[in-house]
């Protein structure tokens, strides 16, 4: 992995022209395999995740050091989970029960949507689970530091839902672990409004 990505940087560096005082631009132009990825993650995953893949001729190459590397199976794995109605939130709850990170959450989601049946089942219980100790740790406030929420929104949202900055940003969290993300959504909306 890490002797890819070196040789990816070396070949940028070598394909630059040869006075290095312009900048270097590289275009990445992906191929079908990595283009199908990359319009499943933008279309259904948050703005961080979108920067996930950074495409080659082979493949994708993730950017963290420990993060996913598509594979075909991996591919298998994250197509169910964009298709399987699951959404980020529901990723990251799990991913706190399993102990896990939120892209390996989401393979072992697609996972178990590829395997169906009852381990269909089992996944509906587990993410049940997973929100009943989610909400027991609400104050933690988990959620709400990656939802992206500014101190304006909760401001607003305050002022829509009544009560404080404090009991707005629990609800959020709430309504985060029980996956109704687009109700806060809708709520910022209608408070802007006014």
């Amino acid at each position: 992995m890490k002797n890819a990505v070196k040789v990816f940087s070396l070949s940028l560096l070598l394909a630059a022209p040869v006075t290095f005082t312009s900048p270097v631009r590289a275009q990445v132009v992906p191929t079908d395999q990595t283009a199908q990825v990359w319009k499943q993650a933008s279309s259904h995953f948050p703005a961080l995740q979108m920067a996930e893949y950074l495409c080659r001729p082979q493949g994708s190459v993730a950017l963290e050091p420990n993060a996913l590397v598509a594979d075909s199976s991996n591919d298998q794995e994250w197509s169910a989970y964009s298709n399987s109605g699951y959404d980020y939130w529901d990723a990251k709850v799990l991913a706190n029960f399993w102990g896990q990170d939120v892209s390996q959450a989401k393979a072992r989601i697609g996972r178990k949507v590829l395997w169906g049946g009852e381990n269909k089942a089992h996944l509906a219980q587990m993410l049940l689970d997973a929100r009943i100790k989610a909400l027991g740790q609400v104050e933690n406030l988990n959620f709400y530091a990656e939802s992206g929420f500014s101190y304006d929104d909760v401001q607003k949202l305050s002022k829509f839902w009544g009560g404080n900055a404090w009991e707005t940003k629990l609800r959020i969290e709430r309504n985060l672990v029980m996956g109704d993300s687009h109700l806060v959504f809708r709520a910022l909306e209608y408070a802007k409004k006014r």
